[in-house]
């Protein structure tokens, strides 16, 4: 991965977690499709964050 797409899912990573974030702060989830929302958004994080731990591991 480049540079550039390494930046590009860093971003968008930090995009999701602010989202993340935004939702619970607004005193929490309280019903079943905002807590779904919530867990869709930390799957992405996870997805990404394994992105970048891969292109970290490969390049060392």
């Amino acid at each position: 991965m480049r540079k550039k797409k390494l930046l590009q899912t860093a971003n968008s990573m930090a995009f999701f977690a602010i989202l993340t974030r935004d939702a619970i702060a607004e005193k929490g989830p309280k019903n079943f499709q905002e807590k779904d929302r919530v867990l869709k958004y930390l799957e992405r994080v996870e997805r990404l964050v394994g992105k970048i731990r891969g292109v970290i591991i490969t390049e060392v």
